[in-house]
């Protein structure tokens, strides 16, 4: 998948829901942290891998209508 920055409060959040799990970081300084899928991600979306989700819109809406 794309690296892509995303916002602290998000990554807790997804991090809350068991969405991701903390991923493999470089054993050097300054090394990006990495963030993976969980099982949950996959069932929550309904998906049996994440080839599956293809070109998946994962945006969050409205507040009142956000999955997470």
């Amino acid at each position: 998948m794309r690296a892509k920055e995303v916002s602290r409060d998000l990554l807790a959040r997804l991090r809350y829901h068991k969405l991701i799990a903390n991923g493999p970081k470089a054993p050097r300084p300054g090394a990006p942290h990495t963030s993976v899928t969980t099982p949950e991600f996959l069932a929550r979306f309904d998906l049996q891998s994440l080839r599956a989700s293809g070109d998946l819109d994962l945006s969050i809406g409205e507040p009142e209508q956000a999955m997470i």
